[in-house]
Parts: C-alpha cells; structure tokens; sequence
C-alpha cells in the first residue's frame, strides 16, 4: 500500500500526503539508513528490506545489512546522486519512498539537517577514524591466529585497515559536496546545515 501510493503519485509536496506516508513508515530510521548507505558507499542499493513490529507505533523500519561494498577505494563520489538523483533503479523498491518524500520542502529540510548532522557526530572524520583505531585495537591481538587459519599475512591486514582510514580521511567532505549538488542546496542551507565549509556550487 505505501510503495503503491508513492510510486502512484510520487509527489508528496501536499503536507497532508506526505504526513501520511509517515505516519506509516520511521522518518528517522529511513533518513538514518541513506545517509549511511551514501557514507558508506556500497553499490548494492537494490538490496533493501523493511521490518515492521506488530508492537510499538508499528512503522516501518529500514533493516542496514549487506555491506561487503561498503568502504571501497572505489566506491561512488555521488552517493546520494547514485541512490535517490536521476541514475537510481527507478523500477526498483529501493527508492521509491524516499524519493517521493523529498518533493516535500520540510521533508527535504528535515533531511538535509539530518545530514549535517551526521557528518558532524556519527561520520565525522575524527570520529570514524577514532572507531576505526579502536577495532583495531580490540582485535589485533587475535589477528596472528585469523591470518594463519586463512593463509593471510599481517602485512594484508594492516594494509586493509588503511584502506579504511583512507576512505575515511576525505569521506564526510565527499558527501557533503554530493548533498549539496545532489539536492541543488543554496548557500544559506549550506550554511545554515553543513557549517561554511561546503559551497553551494561545489
């Protein structure tokens, strides 16, 4: 019913169309779930499942799994542009909702802060590096006996986690220049969202 109505209409610019999509399905939870698919730059995105608990408000969750693509040299300089802009799999269910809400102006102004506010906490450089150095930590001891097990070299290892910290060093800056041509931003909600640090013709 609620792929059907969004993928019927497709325009959610009436506030009341769009209040009832999301009275149906976890804003945060759908919003939360892009951003860390554009983070993390896997190319998988027709890979998405939904859960919906008969208990609670009983909305739509989205369910983060499936990132063996995620964290690659080569993974997507437009993520957002890659799953919601014009090069989506527009036949596919990965989408369609998301790109419906955000015909709504307080939707998309909603999203937008949820960006930047993301790329100033949760993937923020400092803090992406920082988690990084501290898996590493927790599990380099064992690393000896996985490499053995599966005849790999702590030399491959090392070089795997700084494939992670490299991807991480530039990523926030990437996502917030992709946001902002993405969602054709002004430079007042750059301002205003993603601090003075992006331009608005980046």
């Amino acid at each position: 019913e609620l792929l059907n109505a969004c993928r019927k209409d497709g325009d959610l610019s009436d506030d009341a169309k769009c209040a009832w999509v999301l009275e149906r399905i976890d804003e945060q939870s759908l919003m939360d779930y892009y951003i860390a698919r554009a983070y993390g730059g896997d190319h998988d995105w027709a890979n998405i499942r939904h859960i919906r608990s008969s208990e609670g408000d009983k909305k739509w969750r989205v369910v983060f799994f499936d990132l063996d693509w995620a964290f690659m040299p080569n993974s997507s300089a437009r993520p957002f542009y890659d799953l919601l802009g014009e090069r989506s799999n527009l036949r596919g269910h990965n989408n369609i909702i998301m790109r419906a809400l955000l015909t709504n102006a307080s939707f998309r102004a909603r999203f937008l802060a949820r960006i930047g506010h993301a790329l100033s906490t949760t993937f923020s450089t400092e803090t992406v590096l920082a988690r990084i150095d501290a898996m590493e930590g927790e599990i380099e001891a064992d690393m000896p006996y996985e490499c053995a097990r599966w005849h790999r070299s702590m030399e491959s290892w090392r070089k795997q986690v700084e494939t992670l910290r490299a991807f991480a060093a530039d990523r926030a800056d990437i996502l917030a220049a992709d946001a902002v041509a993405t969602f054709d931003m002004t430079e007042e909600e750059v301002g205003r969202w993603f601090g003075n640090n992006h331009s608005a013709n980046s």
